[in-house]
């Protein structure tokens, strides 16, 4: 059994630290006993309750303390890129070991290559997915590893990430909309490590809640990078 003050909210999903208790070794009979009376005397949800409900919330507004619950969360302080140490200088001198943590995220302005699906990384952006690269003179194409998403009940099982020695740069395939992908530019997008070797794969717009969160996140770990070593650079970010 699941109990807690989790809210099902852009910020219970995102800034605000929520609490559960998980207890185990309850006999399901006790369980459906407990719930057979808090449901009695209720009715089922339905889209006119709701309407109805909707319409009484504009007669009397929520209580301040819950209006803070649908505000949209505040933009991160303000980053100076300039600041921020590259990804790859993180990554070899040891500070940091990609491949230990769970989620990385990158900063979306427009995609690459014919199809319009190739994502640059930052270089050493590979070792999260636990790969091993380092022949960045190589002058053409290369692949480095082949990975797994998921989206959903969607499964993209073969999505190369290679090195593109005419740009120097380190691409992954990301499945375009055709493919039952997303929209990635102007956004952010991130890899979430699965316990079967897999990566979820989440986009939000740059400036939605939960992207905002990402970068409070990676922030506050100590975990937000540049891409690339000129100070206008985009942002990358790790988060535990």
């Amino acid at each position: 059994m699941l109990v807690g003050s989790a809210n099902m909210t852009s910020r219970g999903l995102s800034i605000n630290a929520e609490a559960m208790w998980a207890q185990k070794n309850i006999a399901l009979s006790s369980l459906d006993k407990v719930f057979a009376n808090l449901t009695t005397g209720t009715e089922p949800l339905t889209k006119n309750l709701l309407t109805a409900y909707k319409a009484l919330q504009k007669k009397k507004p929520p209580p301040k303390a819950l209006k803070g619950e649908i505000q949209s969360v505040p933009p991160p302080a303000p980053i100076a890129a300039g600041d921020l140490l590259p990804f790859r200088e993180a990554v070899e001198s040891g500070a940091v070991n990609p491949a230990g943590y769970r989620e990385f995220w990158v900063q979306v302005e427009g995609l690459q290559g014919g199809s319009g699906n190739q994502l640059e990384l930052p270089r050493q952006g590979h070792r999260f997915f636990g790969f091993s690269f380092s022949n960045y003179s190589f002058p053409d194409k290369k692949t480095i590893g082949v990975v797994t998403l998921r989206a959903g009940a969607s499964i993209w099982n073969d999505r190369l990430l290679t090195w593109h020695g005419n740009n120097k740069m380190e691409r992954i395939n990301l499945p375009t909309k055709a493919q039952g992908g997303f929209q990635y530019n102007d956004s952010a997008t991130m890899f979430r490590r699965l316990p079967d070797g897999s990566f979820e794969l989440v986009t939000e717009s740059w400036e939605s809640d939960l992207a905002r969160s990402w970068r409070r996140a990676s922030a506050a770990s100590g975990l937000l990078f540049r891409l690339r070593s000129a100070t206008n650079s985009r942002l990358v970010g790790l988060i535990p």
